[in-house]
């Protein structure tokens, strides 16, 4: 993402996610989102491209119990300013 001048904070929302999530700003994770509201908090960011990634952790119960939970990062993804 590109973070303009002038940006104060960072909001991500997720959306939906189907289990947990941890997202990670240029490589350093700004948080975990282990239940809804899945929404990040990345605080104040420099200006400039920065590399945003989100890792996704299912459900063992579509495993073990054959369960049909969503999976994966499902969204909509929102970044706020």
């Amino acid at each position: 993402m590109d973070v303009p001048d002038g940006a104060v904070t960072a909001r991500l929302d997720l959306g939906e996610v189907g289990d947990a999530a941890t997202v990670s700003v240029d490589g350093v994770v700004a948080g975990h989102a282990p239940a809804a509201p899945y929404v990040v908090d990345l605080g104040a960011l420099a200006p400039g491209s920065r590399t945003v990634e989100v890792l996704v952790s299912n459900s063992a119960a579509n495993w073990y119990e054959g369960d049909r939970r969503p999976s994966g990062l499902i969204g909509p993804v929102t970044l706020t300013w």
